[in-house]
């Protein structure tokens, strides 16, 4: 032990004698497996100054039994798949018996690493994680009877009971125990519900997909506050593949409240938080869309008021997880504490998490509609915000035709009906659409297609580049951005504008935390509405009206036309619009 810490030495052993860490994603255990070898480290380390030399044997013992020891104490997981629990379990038996100098009975983990639904600690609707104060004043008698042990053991609380079974090494006593355990908690749940015990019958608590009782099987550390560290990888499953249960389940969280859409790993972020004490941290690896997607409204609004996110670790060049498919980040976030800043980092390796530190001021995102999050700040970004306008100012947006099985309605001929030209993400190209599908638009309200009656531009919602069309007479699109409704500036101009290398270079450093593999962004409604629009007068916009035109031209007879040069002179307008320096020219035109 280093001599600078030989005073804290008291301090240190007892906070990691006392530390309460979950996972409530565990998974196959990998997060808490390592949390396991660094308590042990720590605890090792803390006591060898202090220990005589032992043999090699006794050592042995002494780490299967301290691993035993933070295992009981310290660690603690749930997953919905039991498939996972069952892998989890192994590996932390395998830990302590890989040090074991003898075999010995080993420690039971059914009340350590549990299968449940994390997000949810309701039955039927009904909030349970009140049951547990119940359990004030003692076993009820239908325990005792149920444990079949001497009166003074079946007298011990609920808790006491678990933290018994862990060591239990006999059959049948350790059968009666489970049996009494999870007969107490229907017991509770059927009181408290008002229920029969015929309703629970077929369910077991301590086991199932439908819930998880984290106020009840955790009762003792909810008793003190909660958990010190909740850690994991929670799932990135799509809200739309989620069964109705689940969903019903995620009404109390503030995030599905706003956006009701996202994925898994959002709520799992606000539930997390939920479980720890105050001032405590929780740590996930999930993706960069939270900070500033549509679908992390939610979410962000329920962090960034009330609690602090300390530090984002850029972690996608690193690649953490070879098969994810989208860029992740670290997060450590404090609960209850005042945010002041952001700390971003981008190290080159998992060695040095804190390298290449920026830092982003509270103010900076605050102000920004729905608390976005951008995980880059340079003075060139800064300066494009300046522009007067944003997107919404000066036109309408929305998303494009996407109702449920509206593609089984395209067809690539025209048929008897009212048929449009139907324009998907893929045919609009810059500048044009390039579409030979027609749809039957009597499928749809009149309001939803009146829109497309008049003059509109069609944006990609997923490509790595901004791509942008001016819609033809007839054409209706897909799941794509539609603008129309246009506001102070011509149509053409916007066409132009949004098209032009400055507008992309803005777009994909301000939403690189959406980034997907292979280099996609999301352009998603809100995003795209904050977009900032420079001031242009009547005679700026028909200077650059007039070369889309000629553009508009070309594309029409051929659409293969080389347009790039007259592209360039649009840039270079557009640079003066936004009295761009060529320093920052040349930031642009090397991206």
């Amino acid at each position: 032990m280093q001599t600078e810490l030989e005073s804290y030495r008291e301090a240190l052993d007892t906070a990691l004698r006392n530390v309460k860490i979950c996972d409530p994603a565990i998974g196959s255990g990998a997060f808490p497996m390592g949390l396991l070898n660094e308590l042990w480290r720590c605890r090792e380390a803390l006591s060898q100054s202090e220990r005589k030399e032992l043999k090699e044997s006794s050592d042995c013992d002494k780490r299967s039994l301290l691993k035993k020891e933070i295992i009981e104490n310290n660690i603690y997981g749930v997953d919905i798949e039991k498939g996972a629990i069952d892998i989890a379990r192994l590996r932390f038996w395998l830990s302590i018996v890989v040090d074991a100098e003898e075999p010995e009975p080993l420690p039971n983990f059914d009340y350590k690493f549990m299968q449940g639904n994390s997000l949810i600690e309701s039955y039927k609707g009904i909030d349970l994680s009140r049951i547990s104060n119940r359990l004030r004043g003692g076993q009820s008698k239908s325990t005792q009877l149920l444990l079949g042990l001497d009166s003074d053991f079946s007298k011990k609380n609920l808790q006491r009971l678990m933290r018994d079974y862990f060591s239990v090494t006999d059959h049948k006593q350790k059968a009666s125990m489970r049996q009494a355990i999870n007969d107490e908690v229907k017991r509770l749940i059927t009181d408290f519900i008002g229920g029969t015990a015929a309703d629970l019958d077929k369910l077991d608590p301590s086991a199932n997909q439908d819930f998880f009782l984290w106020h009840t099987w955790f009762k003792d550390i909810f008793d003190n506050g909660g958990f010190d560290i909740v850690i994991g990888n929670p799932p990135y499953v799509d809200y739309r593949k989620i069964d109705e249960m689940t969903k019903m389940g995620l009404n109390k969280f503030l995030s599905y409240q706003l956006e009701k859409k996202g994925s898994l790993y959002v709520y799992f972020i606000e539930q997390g938080i939920g479980l720890l004490k105050p001032n405590a941290r929780l740590s996930f690896i999930n993706p960069y869309q939270y900070l500033s997607a549509e679908s992390g409204r939610g979410i962000r609004s329920f962090l960034i008021p009330k609690h602090k996110i300390e530090h984002i670790v850029d972690v996608s060049n690193i690649k953490v997880f070879d098969e994810a498919s989208t860029y992740t980040c670290i997060n450590i976030i404090q609960k209850n504490v005042n945010q002041r800043d952001i700390r971003l980092s981008r190290p080159g390796s998992l060695d040095n998490l804190e390298e290449n530190i920026t830092k982003v001021a509270k103010s900076t995102f605050m102000d920004k509609p729905n608390y976005t999050i951008t995980l880059s700040t340079n003075s060139l970004v800064e300066k494009i915000e300046e522009a007067k306008y944003r997107l919404s100012d000066i036109c309408s947006i929305f998303c494009g035709l996407s109702k449920t099985g509206f593609r089984d309605y395209v067809s690539s001929t025209k048929e008897d009906g009212d048929y449009q030209i139907f324009v998907e993400s893929k045919q609009i190209l810059r500048y044009v659409t390039d579409s030979r599908k027609y749809i039957d638009t009597t499928l749809f309200s009149y309001n939803a297609m009146n829109a497309f009656r008049t003059p509109c531009l069609f944006m990609t919602r997923m490509t790595s580049h901004c791509r942008v069309a001016l819609a033809k007479k007839g054409e209706t699109a897909g799941k794509v951005n539609v603008l129309h409704n246009f506001k102070k500036y011509d149509i053409l101009f916007v066409l132009a504008l949004l098209n032009s290398k400055l507008v992309d270079y803005y777009y994909r450093i301000t939403n690189e935390s959406k980034h997907l593999n292979g280099g996609a962004l999301p352009f998603d409604t809100e995003s795209v509405k904050v977009i900032p629009i420079s001031e242009a007068s009547k005679e700026q916009q028909q200077e650059i009206v007039e070369i889309v035109d000629r553009i508009l031209g070309k594309r029409k007879a051929n659409l293969n036309s080389d347009t790039s040069a007259l592209e360039r002179e649009i840039d270079r307008m557009v640079y003066k619009l936004y009295s761009l320096t060529p320093e920052e020219i040349a930031i642009i035109e090397q991206q």
